[in-house]
């Protein structure tokens, strides 16, 4: 079965690439192996409108930096936290996170649920001022275990709610 999906895939994809749709764009959804044809080409046109958005490239080297930091905690047998534990926040920055990440996902929640991708994901455009200061203002791999564990926790939030429509740290520049 698997060998037939890729089959298809694979053939999909030459489609999509005659069509114009941007290697980059497909592989970033394919990563993410939708169930069937008609979710393929919402995620693909949700991906491609995406790209367009200002926010975007900040928001895929975000994504991609994040997978880097959770492959890394992965390997080396970090702990990472199922949810953050606001008590643990230390910079004003992880509070502004918390709090525009639990706002995107009470909006975006519906509207990926309905497959309604290029929305969900104009909304997650939002996240690039907070994202931004995190990223500026908080060191991830902080020395306290606990600490660490939450801001890994947060950022593993913050990467599933990408998740739901394509993996965005593949988007190339």
């Amino acid at each position: 079965m698997l060998e037939l999906y890729d089959f298809i895939l694979d053939r999909t994809r030459a489609y999509y690439l005659d069509a114009g749709i941007t290697a980059d764009v497909f592989e970033a959804v394919a990563a993410r192996r939708p169930h069937d044809l008609l979710d393929l080409d919402r995620r693909l046109k949700a991906v491609l409108a995406f790209k367009a958005l200002s926010a975007c490239q900040s928001l895929a080297a975000a994504n991609k930096r994040i997978s880097n930091l959770l492959r890394k905690a992965q390997e080396s047998g970090e702990a990472v936290a199922p949810t953050s534990n606001p008590a643990l926040f230390a910079d004003a920055a992880e509070r502004a996170l918390a709090g525009a990440l639990s706002h995107a996902q009470s909006l975006t929640e519906p509207l990926f649920a309905e497959q309604r991708y290029v929305e969900g994901l104009t909304e997650l455009a939002a996240l690039q001022a907070p994202v931004d200061a995190y990223f500026d203002a908080v060191m991830v791999m902080a020395e306290d275990p606990a600490v660490r564990a939450n801001r890994l926790g947060q950022l593993q939030q913050l990467q599933a709610l990408f998740l739901r429509t394509a993996d965005v740290s593949l988007l190339a520049g």
